[in-house]
């Protein structure tokens, strides 16, 4: 071999291993997929009653009603 500097060096090393130099892709030609988003009216609710506790007749439908209420 010759005398080699720095990049020359470089070069060779790139030659041997076979690879090609490493180029920057755009922004834009990266894959972004477009995934709409769904929107939704649905509310879930837990732990709002301990049947145990709820001994009054129509205690569900008052609880119905104050959850429509606070809901529009």
């Amino acid at each position: 071999g010759g005398n080699l500097n720095q990049i020359s060096r470089v070069e060779l090393m790139h030659k041997l291993a076979r690879t090609e130099q490493p180029t920057s892709v755009p922004v834009t030609d990266m894959f972004c997929p477009n995934i709409p988003t769904a929107t939704s009216r649905s509310v879930l609710l837990k732990n709002m009653f301990n049947p145990e506790d709820e001994t009054e007749p129509g205690w569900d439908s008052e609880l119905r009603d104050d959850v429509k209420s606070l809901c529009e």
